[in-house]
């Protein structure tokens, strides 16, 4: 048998960090394969209005490293621990992760995969969250260009906005 376990550095990355981690592959009994890759994957998955057939899925990015490859094709992996070290860089301009909200998801993970001639490949993925860095709150640090608050009286902060203040228009005359 094979077990593989996943461990990142961090819980939490930002667009452009390193996602950087190690892969401990156990094998258990001598498995024939062609190689072992890591992989690091974002993709979209979203759900269109009017389709049929479920989730459609986008590639975002993608990366990978080949820590270990037969030499003749076709050698075993032998008994034993395996540790493989990663370092991926994500983009600058990566989303936010979310998972099933109603229309989709963004997800990131790493995958280790041990490709074998003629079976089912092995495969193991984890997952990882991307969330927008920190910005500076004006709350936190005032502006010194702050504008005045919009509203004067407490009194209009319960009130639905009128049609004038919104766009200009007149409310329609409804007939009873």
């Amino acid at each position: 048998m094979t077990e593989c376990l996943i461990h990142y550095d961090r819980d939490v990355y930002h667009a452009g960090d390193s996602v950087t981690g190690v892969a401990i592959l156990t094998i258990t009994k001598d498995v024939r394969a062609r190689n072992v890759k890591v992989i690091c994957i974002a993709e979209k998955g979203f759900i269109p209005r009017k389709a049929r057939g479920g989730t459609r899925v986008l590639p975002m990015f993608e990366d990978y490293i080949v820590p270990w490859k037969a030499e003749n094709g076709f050698n075993k992996i032998t008994v034993g621990e395996y540790r493989f070290p990663f370092n991926f860089q994500l983009p600058q301009n990566s989303h936010n992760s979310y998972y099933h909200r109603g229309d989709g998801y963004m997800q990131y993970y790493v995958n280790v995969k041990v490709n074998r001639p003629l079976r089912w490949d092995f495969a193991k993925r984890k997952l990882f969250r991307v969330v927008s860095p920190p910005t500076n709150s004006p709350s936190i640090f005032p502006s010194t260009t702050a504008q005045p608050p919009r509203y004067t009286s407490t009194a209009s902060l319960h009130q639905p906005p009128r049609y004038s203040s919104v766009d200009g228009t007149p409310p329609p005359a409804y007939q009873a």
